[in-house]
């Protein structure tokens, strides 16, 4: 790791981008430690089948948090001026809570059909914590943004690591004293949303003036010119987040919910290095891509294929670790019943290092307001994904080969992704070549 972050510097000068990756990393992998600390507990306080649902709601949530400010919220780091900015923020904030009122109606009319059609009865007593998700998580997305836009990592920091206590404590408390998936489905939630009133009294601090200049028009001028974040982004992030959700969902639907337990761990295991190294670097990469996408697309596409290097490599012996070793680590660490998912995680141990190198680096769609190319990703992931599982369905294969053919359709997806990403920059690089020349 030492050699890796000392190689970074000197790509990049000892410039802010690498403080800012080692700000978030540092406070992504504080958290991060205790979710893995905790693991072998939890794994002996809640069952499979618990994970399967805390799983399934995790899912439902992930999906429904796409459309909770109809991707507006990724635009608000890219105005110059802080008054479009602000505008973007309100216009968020007020479509997040339309959005919960939405949500609340359709689990009251519409949650019974969930429950049989997920084949998941436990998680019925604990729908109405859908629409209590989708507002924390929405609005702690748009206050995020904010402060990506004023560059304020270390307070996003700050929040990951109470993201990250919080949640674990929950869990383990819970756990202790309750039985069934409540624990999980309360951590899960508090995981996602501590922190926001953190980020709130930030945004209000750094922005008093322009937050006090919001007014309707001003929201819908920035809705107009944002208009292809909620018409393309929004649906290319649905329908990637429909991608990378699916699975627990197809599962429970196919198998039964200690297979989505299994495959729940799994990708909660998947997660530490996406989140410690993974998402740090997509966060400060995005911030940088909004700043160099119309000035030097050239040093941006620089960027990208460096860093694509250099989480291949760090990326590499985890993957070859996991792959070899992973079922017995797994009955090691978390208990014997959980050695199945040790399999799983050998299968998809290739997925974790394509998936681990493309994500970060890919990370610039919205800097260059390529959301079609994003959108034509998605749309391909799912396919590949969705048919794989009903590939598995249809033939009746066990659950391990419907894992393995699902790592497969990651890779082949992920693949794609990286070449779609190059052909951005590139493709913007020549624009801006033509506009120099004019």
């Amino acid at each position: 790791m030492r050699a890796w972050l000392q190689d970074l510097r000197q790509r990049f000068g000892g410039s802010r981008f690498f403080k800012n990756v080692a700000v978030l990393a540092g406070g992504t992998g504080i958290a991060q430690v205790l979710a893995i600390a905790v693991s072998p507990i939890l794994t002996r306080l809640y069952s499979p089948g618990d994970y399967g649902t805390v799983g399934v709601y995790a899912s439902l949530l992930g999906i429904a948090s796409i459309v909770a400010s109809a991707k507006y919220e990724l635009a608000i780091p890219l105005p110059d001026d802080d008054d479009d900015a602000a505008d973007l923020l309100g216009l968020s904030l007020l479509i997040g809570l339309a959005m919960t009122v939405i949500m609340a109606l359709l689990v009251l009319f519409l949650g019974p059909m969930v429950v049989v059609w997920t084949n998941t009865p436990e998680l019925a007593p604990y729908l109405w914590l859908l629409p209590v998700g989708l507002l924390g998580a929405g609005w702690y997305q748009v206050f995020h943004y904010w402060a990506v836009r004023n560059e304020d990592f270390r307070r996003i920091a700050r929040t990951r690591i109470l993201q990250g206590t919080g949640g674990a404590a929950v869990k383990v408390g819970m756990g202790l004293f309750v039985t069934g998936p409540l624990g999980l489905i309360v951590g899960t939630l508090v995981s996602q949303v501590a922190g926001i009133g953190s980020l709130a009294a930030f945004t209000w601090r750094s922005g008093r003036q322009a937050l006090r200049n919001i007014r309707p028009s001003g929201m819908g001028r920035m809705a107009v010119r944002y208009r292809r974040f909620p018409l393309l982004s929004s649906w290319a992030v649905l329908v990637t987040t429909v991608g990378l959700n699916i699975t627990p969902l197809m599962l429970a639907a196919i198998y039964n919910a200690g297979i989505v337990g299994w495959f729940e761990l799994c990708r909660r295991v998947i997660s530490v290095p996406l989140q410690l190294i993974g998402n740090s670097v997509a966060t400060v990469y995005f911030a940088e891509s909004a700043r160099l996408a119309g000035k030097n697309p050239r040093e941006l596409r620089t960027r990208f294929f460096g860093l694509a290097g250099q989480l291949g490599l760090l990326g590499l012996a985890p993957a070859a670790v996991l792959a070899l070793f992973g079922s017995w680590i797994f009955a090691f660490v978390f208990g014997e019943e959980w050695r199945q998912a040790g399999q799983f995680m050998q299968l998809m141990a290739p997925m974790l290092l394509v998936q681990f190198i493309v994500t970060p680096v890919a990370a610039h769609f919205s800097a260059l307001e390529r959301q079609d190319l994003s959108l034509l990703w998605s749309v391909l992931r799912l396919s590949l994904v969705a048919g794989a599982l009903l590939f598995a369905w249809w033939a009746e294969l066990p659950a391990l080969y419907a894992v393995g053919l699902y790592s497969a359709a990651m890779i082949v997806s992920y693949t794609v992704l990286f070449f779609l990403a190059a052909h951005a920059l590139n493709h913007r690089i020549r624009k801006t070549a033509a506009e120099d020349r004019e």
